[in-house]
């Protein structure tokens, strides 16, 4: 889905890039691309692609059960690429494609593209900013002034994150537990431990998480310096309101993105 309406079009329409080659197990799909976008090869084998002198990058639209390999193949090959979230998963692949990508030192991006919206960029340079280099608040009211007690956690920041989806929208897809065992909480909740780790700008040390199917999810996350983010997931909402909400805090002051989407 994700590469017929998002990347396939973006490099077919890009000026830096020749879409050299479509790659899938389908024939059907492949058909498809044929049709719409014209590569110059297609293959149902990815060592083949990977291995064609011509191509030089690689986008990876696979589920995260048949990352790893193209990924290995790719880093052996010296190849740049571009992969679909989740990287991996387990916990395990994805410390091992870490591996594997860091020795090779190939370009390589998971695709969290909520860190490219120009709104969350704009909130993050503002709160970073302002964490560096705190703003006194006017009109703040400081019942004890200096007599105000030395508090460890005076200042440290904390993000909340609350997502409101609206499970009619779902493809069909989702709901297969053979291809999706491990649900949103993973291939959704990836985004949002990315955009808290970004914001945080700390290293996660402890993670709490509850569910209760496919619909429901609560995330805690505890970071070495002492920052908290809480996430909260619900599928039984509705596209009639914002998306997702984002409250920043710290130094005293908040960074609020109310209506990502």
């Amino acid at each position: 889905m994700l590469a017929q309406g998002q990347h396939l079009p973006n490099l077919v329409n890009s000026d830096r890039a020749v879409l050299h080659s479509c790659c899938d197990l389908s024939e059907e799909n492949l058909d498809f691309c044929r049709e719409k976008f014209s590569p110059e090869k297609t293959s149902t084998d990815f060592n083949e692609v990977i291995s064609d002198a011509d191509v030089e990058a690689i986008c990876l639209a696979t589920t995260e059960r048949m990352r790893f390999p193209v990924i290995r193949a790719a880093a052996e090959a010296g190849k740049p690429l571009f992969t679909e979230k989740p990287l991996a998963a387990t916990l395990d692949e994805a410390y091992r494609i870490r591996d594997i990508v860091r020795a090779s030192k190939i370009p390589f991006c998971v695709g969290h593209n909520r860190r490219c919206s120009p709104a969350m960029t704009e909130a993050h340079r503002i709160f970073r900013g302002h964490m560096a280099n705190p703003a006194p608040c006017p009109w703040r009211y400081d019942r004890e002034g200096p007599n105000r007690a030395r508090i460890p956690e005076d200042g440290v920041a904390a993000i909340s994150v609350r997502i409101n989806d609206d499970w009619y929208s779902w493809k069909s897809y989702a709901f297969d537990s053979e291809n999706y065992s491990h649900g949103p909480m993973l291939w959704e909740g990836t985004h949002f431990v990315d955009i808290c780790n970004w914001f945080m700008a700390a290293e996660p040390e402890t993670v709490v998480a509850q569910e209760t199917g496919l619909f429901n999810h609560g995330i805690v996350v505890r970071y070495r310096t002492g920052e908290m983010a809480t996430i909260s997931m619900s599928a039984n909402g509705s596209f009639g309101y914002p998306k997702e909400l984002y409250e920043v805090t710290g130094r005293g002051a908040v960074v609020v993105n109310d209506h990502m989407v």
